[in-house]
């Protein structure tokens, strides 16, 4: 094998990635690296995160092309429920022509059929069945995972390591989850005569109407809303000329 592509899966709210990986075995220390999925990881963690092929491949072209197939099949450049944000490949000519034709719906239905019979006999999308002793392992090991929360992230860790997370600041249950309205909640800044607050993004265009600009008046420690001292009073000759002569010299540089 010369590599594969995989699907990580975000155990906590279930976004995806599609990316492929070069080696020779399924690699269990390694679930992407995609820039978003780097934020994810580090928001989640890494442990939260789980990992399976979509299939084997045995040269770079077909890695290639795979990758761009797998990412086309499922929209996942574009689907916001994926962290994925390009095509993939590295874009051979095979791929290049691949990515510019549409899929067909013969093609989709015999990878679905494909899927569908891998499933059947025991393999997960190209990986090959574990042993009834290899279930039993991983059901076990589920049992003695407890959810935990700081606050900001859940991890999902061993029953036995539950105290040493909680002198570290963490607690039983799950996390909240953010807010998803962040955008809408921002605020902006209005002025008028000299004044400056922030209002709702939601209440902007109420203001503006109002007569309002958009922006921040910014004023020095000084207080510029007042006149300065010389206001009206007329210039005398000397300070004409003096203006003049400063005048002359900055055209002549």
């Amino acid at each position: 094998m010369y590599g594969y592509v995989y699907e990580t899966e975000n155990l906590i709210n279930g976004k995806k990635y599609i990316g492929k990986h070069v080696s020779d075995k399924f690699d269990l220390s390694y679930k992407g690296s995609g820039r978003l999925l780097k934020k994810a990881f580090k928001k989640y963690g890494f442990e939260n995160f789980s990992c399976r092929i979509l299939k084997e491949c045995f040269s770079e072209e077909d890695l290639n092309d795979s990758e761009i197939y797998y990412i086309r099949l499922f929209n996942a450049d574009i689907d916001n429920k994926y962290y994925n944000i390009s095509s993939g490949g590295e874009h051979s000519i095979k791929g290049l022509v691949n990515m510019y034709n549409p899929i067909t719906d013969e093609v989709i239905v015999s990878h679905k059929d494909n899927i569908d019979f891998n499933i059947n006999n025991g393999f997960i999308l190209g990986m090959r069945p574990h042993s009834s002793e290899s279930n039993l392992k991983l059901s076990n090991s589920r049992k003695e995972l407890v959810a935990m929360t700081d606050g900001f992230k859940t991890v999902w860790v061993k029953e036995n390591l539950v105290d040493n997370y909680k002198l570290n600041g963490f607690k039983l249950g799950l996390s909240k989850p953010t807010r998803p309205n962040q955008k809408e909640e921002a605020r902006k800044w209005v002025n008028k005569d000299g004044k400056s607050f922030m209002v709702k993004s939601e209440d902007l265009d109420k203001y503006l109407d109002d007569g309002y600009s958009l922006g921040r008046v910014k004023f020095s420690h000084f207080n510029r809303t007042k006149p300065a001292w010389n206001k009206g009073i007329p210039s005398s000759e000397e300070s004409k000329e003096k203006n003049r002569q400063s005048h002359l010299k900055k055209n002549k540089v």
